[in-house]
């Protein structure tokens, strides 16, 4: 359906005033294209791709850090129970108390950040 959708990009193109798409948009224009979609999503993306901007590293490193402070905090919960006692529902709201900061802190500093 090669055709169809050249004819639809021609159309689209009309639409939003392009006058030189119908003489640029070819078969050929569009399957370089998709070569060239289909190598870059082939293309490996690793870890490390997130420290290439000063400002996705600066996010990164700070949301790990809060979580990183969030879980200590659950761990030490868990690791101190004997010393709360018996008291099922104390157990619950210390844990969802916990459980909320873990999954709202990082979001509101994300939106701090911007």
């Amino acid at each position: 359906q090669l055709e169809k959708g050249l004819e639809e990009l021609r159309r689209v193109a009309r639409i939003n005033g392009k006058k030189n798409a119908e003489e640029t948009l070819s078969i050929e224009f569009v399957k370089s294209n998709l070569q060239e979609e289909f190598e870059d999503a082939k293309a490996k993306i690793s870890i490390f791709q997130l420290f290439h901007t000063p400002r996705l590293c600066m996010r990164s490193c700070c949301l790990s850090f809060i979580k990183m402070a969030l879980v200590i905090a659950f761990f030490g919960l868990i690791l101190n129970l004997q010393h709360l006692g018996s008291n099922i529902f104390l157990f619950q709201i210390l844990f969802g108390l916990v459980t909320l900061l873990s999954r709202f802190v990082p979001f509101l500093v994300l939106n701090y950040l911007g």
